[in-house]
């Protein structure tokens, strides 16, 4: 037994019955040298930062957001991928779609509007919280500053889901609300709770988000410190000083002839024999050094947060074809950003529809889709290139039996959205199979268009 098992033995009795069986139930995954011992903030989440040091993390984030603009200008870099020309949301339900975009546009939400505020929030402080209100199938959201936050509790059904927000209220700050995220119930088919509970860069089995800018706030400040240094050293360099040899000049004989010289004035004539020696002396303080080691700390905050050297102006070293290969894993992850913001998104969304269901202004479970600006800068010319080869080897494949049809409109589907349209593979079929009006018209302006060119490529020749 070593000294922590035995230190535990005598200050901890051993659990109880009943104790074991909570153990049990909440598939206690410490490991037996940690038996007996609380971690420092007694019952709170180990997978969060300590209560202080989350309050701490997102004053510092928000202050080096406001403050640094190196910590700015990736932020806002991010919104603007992520966010773009805007959010969209549809729905192929009439009914559905009317009420989706009375949500969106609506003066108390007004989706729009906000959408770049929601994507820098959550960037910012790592967790949103949005309260919702109802009345006559219609959502309002709300929006609590996330500093108002004191806990987050797991749902008892879920270890994955948040459940209960606690909220700090009252003069001091000693009361507390409590809202429960809006999430499905164990053994219930409906979203049903007081707010929308949000939160980034954190495992499943924490409560609390952390800000994208935690693991950055003393790099951006280093690096802010290191520009201040630099300003300080250029101050150095343009400064100089007159150093004048004496020849045969004794001590007393130098200090007089300082008493009697002064340093000469801009464009000014100065006459003097051999026995003197002017020259000017300035600092070498190694500049260069300097200026190298901020842009490497520049380079290494911008490879950890994602985007290429030379998005933050640190690119002394690259050139159009390394650009263009580093741009791929940020528009990875920049991707990846976004889809998880239309998650979010759609999650409101449906409830939202559930909200109109219940009072009766939709069917159930009408479709809907959220869609976002794309985030690759797609070569058009090359996508364009490449779609008209496609289409005349799906065409070869087609008359041979090498392919299906079902196939043939995957591919083409995921064509339609190099292109930035976002359209299913079985809708694309079901429009082909069943043309609309309007699809036909257009099909018969398009066999007129190439009919009429036929015949003056003819009458050319």
């Amino acid at each position: 037994m070593g000294f922590r098992e035995w230190l535990g033995a005598k200050l901890v009795p051993a659990p109880t019955e009943k104790q074991q069986a909570s153990l049990a139930a909440a598939g206690d995954s410490l490991s037996r040298e940690d038996d007996g011992w609380t971690p420092l903030g007694a019952t709170r989440n180990r997978r969060n930062l300590i209560p202080w040091k989350v309050a701490q993390a997102q004053e510092a984030a928000h202050e080096v957001w406001q403050k640094n603009p190196l910590a700015k200008r990736m932020v806002e870099l991010e919104v603007d991928i992520v966010c773009g020309e805007g959010f969209e949301v549809s729905s192929t339900d009439d009914r559905a779609d009317e009420v989706l975009k009375k949500h969106w546009h609506h003066p108390m939400n007004d989706w729009p509007g906000f959408m770049r505020d929601y994507v820098r929030e959550k960037t910012i402080w790592g967790e949103a919280l949005m309260p919702v209100s109802t009345g006559q199938g219609m959502v309002y959201l709300g929006w609590v500053d996330p500093s108002n936050i004191v806990d987050v509790k797991k749902c008892q059904e879920s270890g994955k889901w948040d459940g209960q927000v606690a909220l700090r209220c009252g003069k001091n700050g000693t009361e507390r609300i409590y809202l429960e995220n809006i999430r499905y119930m164990m053994g219930e088919d409906a979203l049903s709770g007081d707010a929308f509970f949000f939160r980034r860069n954190s495992v499943i089995g924490a409560t609390r988000g952390v800000s994208d800018l935690y693991p950055f706030i003393d790099w951006v400040r280093g690096h802010e410190q290191m520009l201040f240094d630099q300003m300080e050293r250029v101050g150095l360099l343009n400064s100089f000083i007159w150093d004048v040899t004496l020849k045969g000049e004794d001590q007393s004989g130098v200090v007089e002839w300082t008493k009697r010289q002064s340093a000469p004035d801009p464009g000014s004539v100065r006459a003097h024999n051999e026995s003197e020696i002017w020259q000017t002396l300035t600092p070498d303080i190694h500049a260069s050094d300097a200026a190298e080691s901020s842009t490497s700390v520049k380079k290494h905050i911008a490879s950890a947060w994602g985007f290429p050297e030379h998005w933050v102006g640190a690119a002394d070293d690259v050139n159009r074809a390394t650009a263009a290969e580093t741009d791929f894993p940020t528009q990875s992850t920049l991707s990846a950003r976004s889809r998880t913001e239309r998650t979010d998104t759609g999650r409101v969304m449906a409830f939202v529809l559930q909200t109109a269901h219940s009072a009766g202004q939709v069917g159930a479970d009408a479709p809907f889709r959220v869609e976002s600006p794309p985030v690759q800068n797609t070569d058009l010319e090359k996508v364009a290139a490449s779609f008209q080869h496609t289409i005349g080897a799906l065409a070869v494949a087609r008359t041979n039996s090498w392919t299906d049809d079902d196939t043939a409109i995957e591919i083409l589907s995921m064509f339609a959205g190099k292109f930035g349209i976002e359209v299913e593979a079985s809708e694309l079929k079901e429009r082909l199979n069943n043309p609309s009006t309007a699809d036909m018209e257009m099909y018969k302006k398009a066999g007129e268009m190439a009919q009429n060119m036929r015949h003056r490529n003819g009458n050319a020749r």
